[in-house]
């Protein structure tokens, strides 16, 4: 029986799936298979099914007896042993991978180009283990190629998140959607499921009710999981301790995955988008605003450092060291205040538009899906697999 024969074996979330990996993932597989790649996805998220999605081979991950040689690493060991594949990519984390999989699959004789999040400085130690057995590691933002150098990881490749800017642009505004019409609309794309409070959701609560006091005519949306039953903080009872009702949508409409035409219209909506998180691997929200001709406050700290071409980068305070050995900054929230206050004068003056849309949109175009696999994933493919 003849082996079955691919070019990459894609390890991340099935394509489908609305995380923010699976969906860098289906932008990245389709548009690589239209250039003539042949493609397989072994899932991170399916440990007993295998099928085909839209003509697209997906495996299963399997299974182990210990935990932490899940997350699909007995699929692409027992795979790579038994098809034919001339590169492994892994999108996804790696501090939870087995240590086995780099020193494996360099004894089976298979390429590996994990695409890392390092969203720390320095890089956790677990990560930098694995990256030293990959033969093509890919930083996936400008910090990430920082940090793999300090390492001396000198031959990364940058790779970066991406956005449909045929989808992510600017739509018409509907405040009355948010409850702001006629307000200054702060809103925040996130997740709340982290103990440790990673995207900073105590601090931004903090700054706007500061700044909600001085300007009652603002509003603060968060697209995210107001309570506390995905690991985060009850964000209702945040707010209310900071003399403001945070808007948040339905159960429904957060879990079941806006359409990027709704999402686009709402990052459109938004006045200002803050994220100021105290680390990320990328931040992909923060492009997919700017895409829409909206301005952002970040932190001036990891991958977010080199992603605001229009707003404002908060500068560290403090540094908070991680038992991972990586320190996550954390801004003030008085700084916080201040870009609040800056966003809106320029909004009450009408000229939040003129000074930022356009510098926003033209920034989030190095980062437009089409432009990096011309620029980036095809030239480096090339070079990797024919080496």
């Amino acid at each position: 029986m003849s082996r079955l024969q691919f070019d990459i074996l894609w390890h991340s979330p099935a394509i489908y799936a609305s995380t923010g990996y699976g969906i860098q993932s289906a932008n990245y597989v389709i548009r690589l298979i239209q250039k003539g790649y042949k493609i397989a996805v072994c899932m991170t998220n399916e440990r007993y099914a295998s099928f085909s999605y839209h003509g697209i081979p997906h495996f299963a991950g399997g299974f182990a007896d210990a935990p932490q040689d899940d997350y699909g690493v007995p699929g692409i060991l027992n795979y790579s042993r038994v098809m034919d594949f001339r590169m492994v990519v892994t999108l996804f984390d790696l501090w939870p991978l087995h240590e086995v999989i780099g020193p494996t699959l360099k004894r089976l004789g298979v390429k590996w180009a994990p695409m890392a999040p390092i969203d720390s400085e320095p890089m956790t130690r677990a990560t930098r283990d694995h990256l030293l057995h990959a033969e093509h590691p890919i930083a996936f933002s400008q910090h990430g190629m920082r940090m793999m150098d300090e390492e001396g990881i000198s031959h990364a490749t940058y790779i970066p998140h991406g956005v449909d800017t045929n989808l992510y642009k600017p739509m018409p505004r509907h405040k009355e959607m948010y409850k702001a019409r006629g307000k200054f609309l702060v809103g925040t794309v996130a997740t709340n499921t982290d103990p440790h409070d990673r995207k900073n959701w105590a601090g931004m609560m903090e700054a706007f009710g500061i700044f909600h006091k001085k300007h009652p005519d603002s509003v603060f949306f968060g697209h995210t999981c107001h309570d506390m039953s995905e690991g985060g903080f009850d964000l209702g009872s945040l707010s209310h301790r900071h003399n403001f009702n945070i808007t948040v949508p339905t159960p429904w409409q957060y879990r079941i995955q806006a359409t990027e035409l709704e999402m686009a219209t709402m990052y459109s909506t938004f006045d200002v988008m803050l994220l100021p998180s105290k680390g990320e691997g990328f931040g992909v929200p923060i492009i997919e605003a700017q895409a829409c001709g909206t301005p952002v406050i970040v932190t001036d700290w990891t991958a977010p450092r080199d992603l605001c071409g229009a707003g404002w980068k908060l500068p560290v305070v403090h540094k908070h060291w991680m038992k991972t050995e990586g320190y996550w900054g954390i801004p003030s929230v008085e700084s916080i205040v201040e870009a609040l206050e800056e966003a809106y004068d320029l909004w009450k003056q009408k000229k939040l538009d003129d000074e930022m849309k356009d510098k926003a949109i033209e920034f989030t175009k190095q980062f437009d899906f089409d432009h990096i696999i011309e620029k980036h994933f095809v030239p480096f493919l090339e070079d990797a697999l024919d080496g």
